[in-house]
């Protein structure tokens, strides 16, 4: 079985000409993240190709950082309440750049209605976070009400996520290409989480490893090898 915790699914298809045959021909579940209409669409026709076999495949819908779009979270309310999401996000905060950095007020904003949204439809969360845990920190009283919060390519260090689960927050930690790349510091929180709290994915097409221009859904083979490895333990077990 490969899970991959997520990916991109119509902008990986015009890149990937091959993912559809792979995920078809692997015991594969994935969370396809979804920030358009033209995003769901794509993620609702493919889940008719698998045969209706929606346990397989599952599908976020939310206002990334990135957007700072409010209006559209009418959408995600729409969308939780006729239960036509598994989750909502990627959701949450980035202050990476200068300009992400002077949304950073909206963002908090926008994300706090998210995790109220998840909250009431009692549906996980999928969160996007850099340079931002301070700020996050603020928001685990909120994120221990949701039955489960995903970070999608974590970036942050043990300490901090130890500190997120001792404040209740049902959490899992995904990591992905910057293992692959040798970010020492995601290999480390992959070592040091228990086996538990870990998922792994190829955030594709938008995670390339080294030496690429696009990552491909078969890198999750390449992910889980690695992370095994790191673990000490084997690939099946993984």
């Amino acid at each position: 079985m490969i899970i991959d915790s997520h990916l991109h699914l119509r902008q990986l298809c015009s890149k990937d000409k091959n993912c559809v045959d792979f995920i078809q021909s692997n015991d594969h579940y994935s969370i396809c993240s979804c920030h358009s209409d033209n995003d769901l669409k794509a993620a609702d026709d493919f889940a008719q190709i698998k045969n209706n076999i929606k346990k397989m495949f599952f599908t976020s819908y939310g206002v990334h950082p990135f957007d700072n779009d409010i209006s559209k979270l009418e959408k995600v309310e729409f969308l939780a309440e006729e239960k036509k999401i598994d989750a909502i996000g990627e959701a949450g905060l980035d202050r990476f750049t200068p300009e992400l950095n002077s949304t950073i007020k909206n963002q908090m904003e926008i994300f706090s209605a998210q995790i109220d949204i998840a909250k009431k439809h009692s549906i996980p969360i999928v969160l996007h976070v850099r340079k931002a845990v301070e700020e996050l920190f603020s928001f685990c009283d909120k994120l221990a009400k949701i039955p489960s919060v995903i970070f999608h390519c974590y970036s942050g260090t043990f300490e901090e996520a130890e500190y997120i689960l001792n404040k209740r927050v049902n959490g899992y930690f995904s990591f992905g290409t910057p293992i692959v790349n040798g970010n020492k510091k995601a290999v480390k929180t992959l070592f040091q989480l228990p086996l538990e709290r870990i998922l792994l994915e190829t955030d594709a097409p938008y995670q390339p490893f080294k030496g690429k221009t696009y990552s491909e859904a078969s890198d999750i083979l390449k992910i889980y090898a690695l992370a095994a490895k790191i673990k000490n333990i084997g690939e099946q077990h993984l």
